[in-house]
């Protein structure tokens, strides 16, 4: 997965992962295949047991320098909430999977539900053997 975001020149910014052990696990594996530097990979405790309402606080706390952020976090609130993002019943996400959603803010604070715009959604099945 990350070896294809790589390739794919993906612009990746800091990683935001919840403190459970797969999820830090997650984007380090992501980190060292190196898309981002290991300091770049910030815990956020509220990602763990919350709701897509701390979710949106935290993408809005974050700083406008980057452009993009990779969150790792869990179902099905991390599914709830990039449907509610996009306005719509979302993905259901499976372990690893990306799903790029665009949202057209000059800055994060503006981000708010039902303006994102789904990409790509990225995931084992779909890579075969890359």
């Amino acid at each position: 997965m990350a070896h294809y975001l790589k390739v794919k020149k993906y612009d990746v910014g800091p990683f935001i992962s919840s403190t459970a052990i797969r999820a830090i696990t997650t984007a380090l594996i992501f980190s060292r295949a190196g898309l981002i530097s290991q300091n770049q990979v910030n815990l956020a405790p509220d990602l763990y047991e919350s709701s897509p309402d701390t979710y949106l606080r935290i993408i809005r706390e974050q700083s406008d320098e980057h452009a993009t952020i990779f969150i790792f976090a869990h179902n099905p609130t991390i599914s709830e909430f990039s449907g509610l993002l996009c306005g719509d019943q979302g993905y259901d996400m499976s372990t690893c999977d990306v799903v790029v959603i665009e949202i057209p803010v000059e800055k994060w604070a503006d981000v708010s539900f039902g303006i994102g715009l789904r990409g790509e959604i990225i995931n084992k099945a779909g890579l075969g053997a890359m």
